[in-house]
């Protein structure tokens, strides 16, 4: 089964200070990740890559726009994995990782659950689905991770937690209110 979805014009960032972020899921294949989701404050894309390996010349376009901050949670695997697609799908900066704008130790590296935890303007504790106890990890194909139930659900949370840490920590949200409670679930 193979599922595109093509990034509309009027989703990309205005001239207001915004960001995208982009997550990669099956970073061992040889041909660059299984699946790429990118967000921004409005909306969250889920792309799979053709049979032959490719991404959407709409999400190349986005990578490789160099106006555009891109923001990654641990992207340095990220980053390298969608090297490896055929075309490589280039990120050109400017681009920042999570992991160095907090105060949190770098080793072991924070993830994102902690760093929402740490920047959260109310000081709730986040958590997130884990890939370990679904055993996600065992997906090997696009077809699985689209037909795996919540996947991609899981998929689209991930990246819209990375957008929302970022907003969260150059201060663009302060007070929003992104949930009430004491404690918060990463879940769209």
């Amino acid at each position: 089964m193979k599922r595109t979805v093509h990034l509309p014009n009027c989703a990309r960032p205005s001239a207001t200070p915004s960001a995208w972020t982009a997550r990669a899921q099956g970073l061992k294949s040889s041909l660059g990740p299984l699946m790429v989701q990118v967000a921004s404050d409005t909306v969250v894309v889920v792309e799979t890559r053709t049979k032959e390996g490719k991404f959407s010349q709409e999400l190349q376009d986005l990578l490789a726009d160099k106006l555009i901050k891109k923001v990654f949670c641990q992207g340095r695997d990220d980053i390298k994995s969608l090297g490896k697609a055929l075309p490589p799908v280039t990120v050109s900066g400017p681009y920042v990782d999570l992991k160095d704008m907090t105060d949190l130790p770098k080793n072991p590296v924070p993830g994102l659950a902690a760093i929402l935890s740490r920047a959260d303007p109310q000081g709730a504790r986040w958590t997130k689905q884990s890939i370990k106890k679904r055993r996600w990890y065992t997906l090997q194909s696009s077809e699985q991770m689209l037909a795996e139930p919540g996947f991609v659900q899981y998929a689209a949370a991930d990246a819209w937690g990375t957008v929302t840490a970022h907003a969260i920590l150059v201060g663009r949200i302060v007070s929003r209110d992104v949930g009430s409670s004491s404690s918060k679930r990463l879940r769209l």
